[in-house]
């Protein structure tokens, strides 16, 4: 039978919470949990039964997890923590989650909430996890001070992490701690502040505490992590595409959570997993759409109508595109699409700026804001945006590459529709007739199919919203031409 509870209340799950599957990524998991394990020790010591467990942290051992919005970064996090906490007795690490934010304006809590992570008992951190919730951030001393019964009076609150190895050294603690900061592209590039050294701290291992770091965010959380101090002896995982396996087996093993019987709709399934090219935020979106319809059909297979559900999880797509662009993306459209027409994987920082300077026009920047750089350094300026936006990634020294390629197919048909050329309105197409038509016939077997298939298009937009998703789903090379038509 359907759970149609637990499957209305993922249809309405917001980002940043653990999915209820979860596929791939095992790996950076395994990667993750071993560090933190590594910092507990245990030697038999010669001539006798006794082993000695010595609890201390590695130096340069800190592990980051960087790519583009909807990577999956923060579901990998949870996850981890997940798989810790029901390995405890086997000695996995406890795993803390706090943000940037947490770090850069509630030090203290986070610290004290490390306290409670390495010396609570695995009774006493379940009685905290359970007044506080498994994906932990920064939480208040009250609720704390309430779970363990610790005072909480100023003596007791360190504000540094050699403060908390003073009240809390490693000797008191049971279990290795694994703090990780998501959101971690947002700390500042200043290594003179109080979280700067607070990371710096773990990074060298210098209280001693078994300690282990893990940063998480966009994908320039490398270059931001060196400006605050964190240089050597950082391993940097880059989050791409899942595998052709685990999404189709991610989609499939959705149905079977929820008690959806789909045997003999896996090829049905496997066209979906397919069209969001791998990539975890689509992969949601497109469960979500296909939970909606499960929901409207009462879990009868049969009745869904996949078409719909393809429509409204590209729909979503689009939406998430357009809401991820910076105020630099919206204002330079036709410059950011030649830019990604012209990349090729592998290209370099200075192929990527190269492109950026010849396609780039002085008039372009003067809607701009203040704060852009002057013409001479706008290229660098830009490179790094699309860097930080997910737009370009690093995959292995000075070669970059687009992680989403549907996101790159976005920009590219949106630097088709300039001022001079913009969106279609309604029925153009129509209008249009032979002009549009025998521009674009060439993608399809004759004329006429070109035609009925652009008419039946037409016919259900009702507005430019609508309209845009046309674009998205004609090949490029078509609308490439047949924007140039109209």
């Amino acid at each position: 039978m359907m759970d149609r509870e637990g499957l209305n209340a993922f249809c309405h799950q917001s980002e940043g919470i653990l999915p209820p599957v979860f596929k791939g990524r095992k790996t950076i998991l395994a990667t993750l949990r071993q560090q933190g394990e590594n910092t507990r020790r245990v030697e038999q010591i010669p001539g006798h039964t006794i082993r000695k467990v010595t609890m201390r942290g590695i130096p340069k051992v800190t592990q980051i997890l960087q790519g583009a919005p909807g990577a999956g970064k923060t579901s990998v996090l949870a996850k981890l923590q997940e798989q810790c906490a029901a390995d405890e007795q086997n000695s996995a690490p406890r795993v803390v989650i706090v943000s940037s934010e947490n770090i850069i304006g509630g030090l203290p809590q986070v610290l004290t909430l490390i306290r409670a992570a390495g010396e609570l008992s695995s009774s006493k951190w379940k009685n905290l996890i359970a007044r506080v919730g498994l994906n932990l951030t920064a939480n208040s001393f009250g609720d704390i001070s309430a779970s363990v019964g610790w005072k909480m009076n100023a003596p007791d609150i360190p504000t540094t992490l050699d403060q908390l190895a003073a009240i809390s050294p490693s000797r008191r603690w049971k279990i290795p701690v694994i703090v990780a900061v998501d959101e971690a592209q947002n700390l500042s590039g200043e290594r003179d502040t109080d979280h700067a050294r607070f990371l710096q701290s773990i990074h060298n291992a210098s209280t001693g505490l078994s300690l282990t770091l893990v940063l998480a965010g966009l994908s320039d959380t490398k270059n931001r992590a060196q400006l605050i101090g964190l240089t050597r002896g950082v391993t940097t995982h880059n989050l791409h595409c899942l595998s052709i396996s685990d999404r189709n087996d991610l989609v499939i093993a959705f149905c079977g959570k929820f008690g959806v019987d789909v045997r003999g709709y896996e090829p049905k399934l496997e066209a979906l997993a397919e069209s969001t090219e791998g990539w975890p935020r689509h992969l949601h979106f497109t469960l979500q759409a296909l939970g909606k319809e499960l929901l409207r059909v009462n879990g009868s297979v049969p009745d869904v109508q996949w078409s719909d559900v393809a429509l409204t999880a590209g729909q979503s797509r689009v939406t998430y595109y357009q809401h991820q662009q910076s105020e630099i993306f919206m204002a330079l459209k036709p410059l950011i699409g030649a830019v990604m027409e012209e990349h090729q994987r592998g290209d370099g920082f200075k192929t990527i700026t190269n492109n950026i300077r010849k396609n780039l026009q002085p008039e372009m920047l003067d809607d701009l804001s203040d704060d852009v750089p002057e013409l001479a350094r706008f290229p660098r300026h830009l490179f790094q945006e699309m860097v930080h936006q997910g737009v370009l990634q690093e995959y292995a020294p000075d070669q970059f590459f687009s992680p989403i390629p549907s996101f790159r197919r976005h920009l590219i048909k949106d630097g088709l529709l300039t001022p001079n050329n913009p969106l279609p309105p309604r029925g153009t197409f129509k209008l249009c007739n032979g002009t549009i038509f025998s521009a674009v016939q060439s993608g399809f077997r004759s004329m006429t199919e070109a035609r009925v298939w652009a008419s039946k298009k037409v016919a259900k937009m009702d507005s430019e919203e609508d309209i845009s998703l046309w674009y998205e789903d004609i090949p490029l090379e078509i609308i490439r031409t047949a924007t140039l038509c109209l």
